[in-house]
């Protein structure tokens, strides 16, 4: 999803900052005559940075004037607050101002008035917090100024602002990691497969994975399947040279994609997740969560929870866990003991761990490591045998820019932390309107559900949701008939269905769950996706729209504000809102 603009009205003359001051400082006339003091403070101190506060009152003061904010603004020699390495942004990914953030003319300047030098301190907020601050000094900018918006699909036209509605936009931090993690890169040296390898050779919780595999006679290593974007094959040989190094021969290593009740990969889509030189070297299996042959019976949890696991991971001498670290709804983040479970468990597991997700508020889950949900994947992967995991954190474009390595539970939590400042988007208002995309989780609507599940936190109660999603697998291949049965409806009705067994598997019910939390309880929904017949859509419970534009319109209408605000997410499906103090 990106942005352009059309170019400000005339050409904007900067003043003289002594004479901006002045103009400044001079109360205006209220009702009586009597001086209606609208300064905002303090403001004659040059030196000190500018507050969001101070920058508030500046726009809101001159919001009916968006020529003299203009000259205000660019006769101030101010700074931020806020210390984003911006320049990075500038440097690294010059798009993200010209395609994915595009603003008027006069935002532009500001932004390269307040880049911090190339020598300051390098920190880690988010630029998106950067980009709204710059907002608020354009809140009259914003109205007016005509924005594109695209999205990350060739097939789906743009959507057209034209400035009747305050739109705040919102991505993924793109500052690179800080130097307290010895396993990440700056943009520039990011090369996936010595990250990894740091990460092998310096583990956290157990010994390192030459030491770990000597004398191993077969081991597994568990991958994420084609619903996930951890780029596998950049790395995986970093991991089987490890395992070379101790001894381990080819014939003694298996693959399995981790399916949980996914349909199964192709070969070719094997060959393009690990490598073709991997799918044709070594044994390459997916895991059959239906049959009931595939699987063992290895116990209870101290929680009751039946273990059923693939049969492989019992019969071999270690078990490795690939996978990526990110945001998601039902468990915190995903990576760690989600591999094996649900990857690679039998349904009674899977549906009682991911029924204990709709008894939790989200907030008890969203951007939290520890929860209930992950505390019960933790004890049911270590209870089947996970010995190992090797988890990436990828940045906004997929690459690989972090990896840990180790225990299945210190080396996760490590990750999180890591993961934390990649995906953490600050937001401080429901809005009327949400835009999102559901991109990388595009290939059914169960994924792409992710983008829902953060549009959730954006939308106000009331609101509407525009989800722009291909899904060309429908809403998804193993659980079609049970979502367009019983459709999307209210939390108590989902839950009485699946405590009668009406709903089979009771992680349907769970996604229909979480649907239906956002899409029918606080907010309405619109789809535009090719892959979801209007037919579909509509007898599941939610609204069909060719395009976004057409989509966009009936949200506005839905939403039945007088001055409506929207939100556009990009890369909504991997962000973690956290909500700070605001409007």
């Amino acid at each position: 999803m990106s942005l352009e603009h059309d170019p400000p009205l005339g050409k904007v003359q900067e003043r003289p900052a002594r004479a901006a001051q002045r103009e400044l400082d001079q109360p205006r006339r209220g009702v009586g005559g009597r001086r209606r003091d609208t300064r905002p403070a303090p403001l004659a101190d040059l030196d000190k940075p500018l507050s969001l506060r101070d920058a508030e009152r500046l726009a809101q003061a001159e919001s009916t004037d968006a020529e003299r904010l203009r000259e205000l603004m660019f006769g101030r020699q101010f700074r931020a607050v806020i210390q984003p390495p911006l320049n990075d942004v500038l440097m690294k990914r010059q798009e993200y101002l010209t395609d994915t953030v595009a603003v008027p003319d006069a935002a532009q300047l500001m932004i390269r008035r307040v880049l911090p030098p190339a020598d300051a301190p390098r920190t880690r907020p988010s630029c998106t917090t950067h980009y709204n601050m710059l907002l608020v000094f354009c809140e009259s900018l914003r109205r007016g100024v005509r924005m594109t918006v695209r999205f990350p699909y060739t097939s789906v036209e743009p959507l057209e602002l034209d400035g009747s509605v305050a739109a705040d936009f919102f991505d993924l931090p793109d500052a690179s990691p800080g130097p307290e993690n010895a396993t990440s890169a700056s943009v520039e040296q990011i090369d996936p497969s010595a990250i990894v390898t740091n990460a092998l050779r310096s583990p956290i919780g157990t010994e390192p994975l030459a030491e770990l595999a000597r004398g191993k006679r077969s081991v597994l290593v568990v991958f994420d399947d084609v619903s996930r974007p951890t780029p596998v094959a950049q790395f995986i040989e970093s991991v089987l040279s490890e395992l070379q190094a101790a001894g381990v021969h080819a014939h003694q290593i298996t693959f399995m994609a981790a399916l949980g009740t996914h349909r199964p990969m192709t070969r070719d889509e094997m060959a393009e997740k690990l490598g073709r030189s991997v799918v044709d070297r070594y044994a390459c299996l997916n895991h059959e969560w239906d049959n009931p042959e595939a699987l063992v019976y290895v116990g209870d949890t101290d929680q009751g929870v039946p273990v059923w696991i693939n049969r492989k991971v019992i019969d071999s001498d270690l078990v490795i866990g690939i996978g990526s670290i990110m945001p998601i709804d039902i468990c915190g983040y995903t990576g760690g003991g989600k591999i094996i479970v649900p990857g690679l468990a039998g349904p009674e597991t899977v549906n009682r761990m991911h029924w204990a997700r709709v008894f939790l508020r989200r907030d008890e889950v969203v951007g939290r490591p520890d929860n209930p949900v992950r505390t019960s994947i933790d004890a049911l992967a270590r209870k089947a045998g996970l010995g190992f995991i090797v988890n990436v954190v990828l940045d906004a474009d997929g690459r690989v820019v972090a990896a840990v390595a180790g225990d299945m539970t210190a080396a996760h939590r490590e990750g999180c932390r890591i993961a934390a400042g990649r995906f953490a988007v600050d937001y401080d208002r429901e809005y009327d309107v949400v835009v999102a995309d559901s991109h990388p989780f595009d290939i059914e609507f169960w994924q792409a559900n992710k983008a829902l599940d953060t549009a959730g936190h954006f939308v106000r109660a009331g609101g509407a949701i525009v989800l722009v999603t291909p899904c060309p697998e429908g809403w998804s291949r193993t659980h079609r008939d049970d979502i367009l049965r019983f459709g999307y409806r209210g939390t108590v009705e989902i839950r009485r269905l699946v405590e009668e067994k009406a709903i089979r598997h009771s992680v349907v019910g769970v996604h229909m769950h979480q649907v239906s939390e956002v899409a029918f309880e606080k907010a309405r929904l619109i789809i535009v996706s090719e892959g979801l017949p209007r037919t579909e859509v509509e007898s599941v419970g939610f609204e069909w729209a060719a395009t976004p534009q057409r989509a966009f319109a009936r949200a506005l209408e839905l939403s039945g504000a007088d001055s409506p605000r929207m939100a556009v997410l990009r890369n909504a499906s991997r962000m973690t809102p956290v909500r700070v103090h605001g409007g």
